[in-house]
């Protein structure tokens, strides 16, 4: 073979393992792109699934807050609430809402005050009924019998509604009638309280008078008045005693004296005696006859 034709040979040769490695190459590139569009294919299938099943959460979540928020009816956020209450009877003013919001006189919406925690509280044990709506700003009152603390938020960004649900209306026609029930036996007991409380005050000034009959009374010194009232019958009866007792006492004294006046008495009188007895006796004499005997 001529040298040119073996040259030929070498190329063709040296061409036939470059396609084949360059071939080589394409179909790994060609594996590892199908292995990514079937897992592509698999995850879009797999997220198609999903898809579905959180349209249907959602859809049933959409329900759920459909059905819990009916009963609520309309609400308003964003308001700003200050109490009223100077004399505690628990008005407050809104501004933020009013008539252009279709509030109008005598119409009942429930207001709620947020919390550090981000839930809400009730104001009050009801609605509050509005007195007066304007444009953006109106004053209410509230519709059950007002109680100390009843309204105590601060003035701030409140919420309201235009209804609660009716087991919550119920449950606030229970809470009344209860606090209604409390608040007669709070009154009677402190009634009691009361009449006992002035029954001790009287009970403590008589026996503060009988202390100072007993006693005496300080504030009653260089009054003219009986020692008795002055100084107390427990000191005007230990002075009593005292002056018994010191005449008692001196009344022994005189009867010692004149026990022992009459022991010296009878020795002196005893002490005669002897004396006339020791002394001579005369004879006796005969009697003398009177005339007028004969």
């Amino acid at each position: 073979m001529h040298i040119s034709g073996k040259i030929l040979a070498g190329f063709v040769v040296i061409g036939w393992i470059v396609g084949l490695i360059f071939t080589s190459g394409d179909l790994k590139i060609r594996n590892a792109w199908m292995k990514r569009a079937q897992d592509a294919e698999e995850e879009f299938q797999k997220n198609d699934e999903q898809l579905v099943q959180k349209r249907a959460l959602l859809a049933n979540r959409r329900r759920e807050l459909a059905r819990v928020m009916l009963p609520w009816d309309r609400y308003w956020t964003k308001i700003t609430g200050t109490p009223l209450g100077g004399a505690g009877d628990g008005k407050v003013q809104l501004e933020g809402v009013g008539s252009n919001h279709g509030l109008t006189e005598k119409h009942v919406i429930y207001l709620f005050a947020p919390n550090a925690d981000g839930s809400s509280t009730l104001l009050g044990s009801g609605g509050f009924r509005v007195t007066k709506a304007l444009e953006d700003r109106a004053a209410l009152e509230p519709t059950w019998r007002m109680r100390a603390g009843d309204v105590s938020a601060k003035p701030g960004e409140w919420r309201a509604r235009a209804l609660v649900p009716a087991h919550y209306e119920a449950r606030f026609s229970q809470l009344e009638v209860e606090l209604i029930a409390a608040d007669d036996a709070l009154r009677a007991g402190q009634q009691e309280l009361d009449r006992q409380t002035e029954a001790i005050k009287v009970a403590t000034e008589h026996l503060n008078l009988r202390l100072n009959e007993i006693n005496g009374n300080p504030d009653l010194e260089g009054k003219d008045l009986p020692p008795s009232i002055v100084k107390g019958l427990l000191t005007v009866l230990e002075d009593e005693e005292e002056l018994r007792n010191a005449a008692l006492a001196q009344v022994d004294r005189l009867l010692r004296d004149l026990k022992q006046t009459r022991e010296a008495f009878d020795r002196v009188r005893q002490a005669n005696v002897e004396l006339t007895n020791s002394l001579p006796h005369p004879a006796a004499t005969p009697p003398k006859v009177s005339a007028t005997s004969r």
